[in-house]
């Protein structure tokens, strides 16, 4: 009798330890599960950031496209512009040296 209950009280203790680490176990599993949901919200935030850091690039690159394009037009109005200037530069100087 002596040794069936100390069986039994081997048998409980064993019986204790299983049920902590299940314990346990469940609560890796909880902390897991939360990590994860975490993740996924960070993921999920991150990918929202990166579009809108994208949207902006490409309306960098739009702008950028249209001031590459208006300082062409601004080039092309200044060798105009010399050009114009050095004719009637030329037109004056030949003017200046008709006799009077």
């Amino acid at each position: 009798e002596r040794q069936l209950a100390e069986s039994e009280g081997k048998q409980q203790k064993q019986l204790d330890e299983v049920l902590r680490e299940v314990q346990a176990m469940r609560k890796d599993v909880e902390e897991l599960h939360l990590a994860q949901s975490h993740l996924e919200a960070f993921g999920a935030d991150f990918a929202d950031k990166q579009a809108v850091l994208e949207q902006r690039f490409a309306r960098c690159e739009a702008t950028a496209a249209e001031r590459e394009g208006e300082f062409r037009t601004f080039r092309d109005l200044q060798a105009q512009l010399s050009t114009t200037l050095t004719v009637q530069a030329m037109e004056i100087q030949a003017l200046s040296d008709l006799p009077a």
